[in-house]
């Protein structure tokens, strides 16, 4: 199946293990805002990476999320059939993003 793939890069004044708590817990919050709107939503820790998959809408759409020493990536892989909403997205990848990593 064809994908696009965006990226958004946030910059962060934390160490790397409280942006990957962090980014954690906004993940688990996302995962329960939007239960019984997707069929599966599966994420894998491997060092200081998150890899997810969510299926929803007869879609699925991957994400790497690499927590960098002073920013944090995030990669989707938007399938085709669901273009149309990359640019919405990539603003709330953004602006969640820097939300979660806002320094108090």
């Amino acid at each position: 199946m064809f994908s696009s793939e965006l990226t958004v890069t946030i910059p962060h004044k934390l160490t790397q293990e409280q942006a990957a708590e962090r980014i954690s817990k906004g993940l688990d919050a996302l995962r329960e805002k939007y239960k019984g709107k997707y069929s599966s939503f599966e994420s894998q820790w491997s060092g200081m990476r998150l890899d997810s998959k969510v299926a929803a809408l007869g879609q699925n759409v991957t994400s790497v999320i690499d927590i960098e020493p002073a920013a944090v990536v995030v990669r989707v892989k938007v399938p085709l059939m669901l273009i149309m909403l990359k640019g919405k997205i990539e603003e709330l990848a953004r602006k969640n993003g820097e939300r979660l990593l806002r320094v108090a």
